[in-house]
């Protein structure tokens, strides 16, 4: 009996089914067959064991049917429907984690005089907690909400963030709540979350309360690193400290710009984007979901120190820190994803050959000049009209031909393309992250 066991463990070992119903299963199963074992023939017997094997295959396949295809999940291509796939945009590393399957279902409900309020998703790592939520109303409300979650296993830890709503009736709104805090807290929570209801007077007051449980996601690295390189132009980069969590890379460097790059004061904007080489060879890149905080750390030598939130590159065997130059009145070109498009970058012309449509993926070959493929990869995106930007998935290179995958659904008609204008981008300067 626990040689079957051990030998159906290993058959579905690296495939990704609900581990705490599938266990039950396959021990109420095993526990069936060891009742039955003391009754029957070793001959029967082994009749039996090859009838609780093929049973143990079934609920797994069935699990497995239906944690890759089920609506609400966030594996497979469920992801795509939830909230924090499709608002998570604005937030750094909150849209991979989604992509990734780490997202929690809480699926919690509560109501006030005219609101259904649910609580759907979930997330806890050792620098944030995150919460996609629904709002139905039935009557017209305009007013504020602020939200306040408690950690029950500590003092008087208390966060709040608030937001504005304005909602007419039969309205639904979607949303993150997002509260940073410490890698302090212990590895499973006890949360209570409060969203309270107000008008625009700050009166009329209706409040909600949940209650959950949630695991904290693995993975806290912290270290100072030190790394440091300049390139012939006299553009020197160090990187001074890293913070990683699962669902974001906060870092800390140091930069100087010579003179003839222009006066950051009034014209540009420097920058910093992370660059993964995979096993392949093949890059990822990572940019700054909200820009990068800088100031001078020594007048004397012009060090501008930097700081910016990134979400990780996995399965990459090295990351290193490429900088950049925007100007500060910069925004993004957007154009209609077409044939022959064509887009001017750093004295360079990229221009759309082919568009390659699939139910899930777009891929489009373009020429691209002499740009650096980092650039290409980090700073070209899809995306449908008036929806969140698609960075490339996965590419291929043939001289100065990419072909370029996102994973993007709509009508080709539907979808536009953008890319970052930029006055520098300094792939001869990469100083090593990890």
């Amino acid at each position: 009996m626990e040689k079957l066991s051990r030998e159906i463990k290993s058959e579905f070992e690296g495939i990704d089914v609900p581990t705490k119903e599938l266990d039950a299963r396959v021990q109420k199963a095993l526990e069936i067959a060891q009742k039955r074992e003391r009754k029957k023939s070793s001959r029967l017997q082994a009749i039996k064991m090859n009838a609780v094997a093929v049973l143990v295959i079934g609920i797994v396949a069935v699990l497995f049917q239906s944690n890759f295809w089920d609506k609400d999940s966030t594996s497979g291509f469920g992801y795509q429907k939830g909230i924090f796939y499709n608002y998570g945009g604005n937030y750094t590393g909150i849209r991979q984690i989604a992509e990734e399957g780490r997202v929690n279902f809480l699926n919690l409900e509560e109501g006030t005089s005219n609101m259904k309020v649910q609580v759907k998703e979930a997330y806890f790592d050792s620098g944030s907690v995150m919460l996609g939520y629904q709002i139905d109303t039935e009557t017209p409300f305009q007013g504020y909400v602020l939200a306040s979650l408690t950690s029950a296993d500590r003092d008087a830890t208390d966060y709040h963030t608030s937001r504005f709503l304005d909602l007419d009736p039969n309205h639904t709104d979607q949303g993150i709540l997002h509260f940073e805090h410490s890698d302090y807290f212990i590895e499973d929570e006890n949360f209570e979350l409060k969203l309270i209801f107000m008008n625009q007077e700050y009166r009329n007051k209706e409040e909600v309360r949940f209650e959950y449980t949630l695991d904290k996601a693995s993975g806290l690295t912290e270290r100072d690193i030190k790394n440091e390189a300049e390139n012939q132009a006299g553009v020197w980069l160090r990187v001074d400290h890293l913070k990683e969590t699962m669902s974001k890379l906060d870092l800390i460097a140091t930069m100087r710009l010579p003179e003839q790059y222009g006066d950051i004061h009034k014209d540009i904007s420097p920058q910093i984007a992370l660059v993964g080489t995979s096993a392949d060879g093949s890059i990822k890149v990572s940019t700054s979901a909200t820009g990068l905080a800088w100031g001078y750390n020594s007048l004397e030598n012009e060090e501008i120190g930097i700081q910016g939130s990134f979400a990780p590159l996995r399965d990459v065997t090295e990351t290193k820190a490429f900088p950049y130059i925007r100007n500060w009145d910069w925004q993004n070109v957007t154009q209609n994803l077409e044939k022959d498009t064509t887009m001017e970058v750093m004295g360079q012309t990229i221009k759309v050959n082919q568009i390659i449509q699939t139910p899930d993926e777009v891929t489009i070959r373009i020429s691209k000049g002499s740009l650096p493929v980092e650039y290409i990869v980090g700073f070209i995106t899809l995306h449908e009209k008036n929806g969140y930007p698609e960075n490339v998935d996965s590419y291929k290179l043939a001289g100065d031909i990419m072909e370029l995958t996102y994973k993007v659904r709509g009508n080709p008609k539907d979808l536009e393309i953008s890319y970052t204008p930029m006055e520098h981008f300094f792939h001869d300067l990469a100083v090593t992250v990890k």
